[in-house]
């Protein structure tokens, strides 16, 4: 790997405890009807109300953290580390303060990457990304979602595709997603030799208006006609090294 690269994660903290709490209260209260308070109407009380709503604890705050140096990341030293995400529900602001971030997953689950941006290029990204969030509700539009966007959008390698969708599967629902991941396969046959049908197995992800912002070839194979006990297959694949079944392959993104 080359050495300017620089280690990529995504960390979470507490909703409760971050300056997104109140807002995320109030959107988990206004779409709870069975938590409606009938006889107070007045913001002061709705507002008073809603502060005694603890979100769910599966909902935690998630941002995207990259080392300051290459190499120079240390697990449990924030000072090593550029924390991106969203600040508050209206901030232009991206880049976070140093807290008690944990990186999210356990060590055999984690979904990490590295970047070759430097962090001007990375503030950018994550400004247009809030542009494109718009306002902030956590029923409609949450952190979670934003920080795997703008992960996916700055990474330039990224290894384990499982893990990809785990997590995305993880994500709190949202009914305007900023992004939709999910995988795919599709055939086409090889014009080279007759009756071979190459299989491409990949992940994507659309932004919200369904263009597509990413795609990782994870895996390729290929099948042959009238080929019951794999005999012709394995003979193509002697001859036609590209051909060979790979799997898990990693995500590479060239800068331009």
């Amino acid at each position: 790997m080359s050495s300017h690269y620089r280690a990529m994660q995504l960390v979470h903290r507490d909703l409760q405890a971050s300056p997104l709490s109140t807002i995320a209260r109030r959107s988990e209260f206004s779409t709870n009807k069975a938590k409606s308070l009938p006889g107070h109407s007045s913001p002061s009380a709705y507002a008073e109300e809603s502060k005694k709503i603890y979100l769910p604890a599966l909902v935690s705050h998630w941002a995207m953290r990259i080392e300051n140096s290459p190499g120079r990341g240390r697990e449990d030293d924030i000072g090593t580390w550029t924390y991106f995400g969203l600040v508050s529900p209206d901030s232009k602001k991206c880049e976070l303060d140093e807290e008690q971030w944990k990186v999210l997953g356990s060590p055999t689950s984690r979904f990490c990457g590295s970047t070759l941006e430097d962090d001007d290029k990375i503030r950018n990204m994550a400004l247009s990304a809030i542009d494109e969030f718009g306002t902030y509700d956590l029923m409609s539009n949450n952190c979670q979602d934003f920080a795997l966007y703008l992960f996916l959008k700055v990474a330039n390698l990224i290894e384990h595709p499982q893990r990809l969708l785990e997590l995305a599967s993880a994500r709190r629902p949202a009914s305007r997603a900023l992004l939709a991941v999910q995988r795919n396969q599709w055939k086409q046959e090889l014009s080279v030799v007759d009756g071979v049908t190459q299989i491409f197995d990949e992940i994507v992800a659309n932004d919200r208006k369904g263009q597509r912002i990413f795609t990782w070839l994870i895996g390729t194979d290929f099948e042959v006609e009238d080929d019951m006990y794999d005999d012709k297959k394995l003979d193509l694949a002697l001859t036609y090294p590209h051909l060979r079944p790979e799997v898990d392959k990693p995500y590479r993104r060239l800068n331009l």
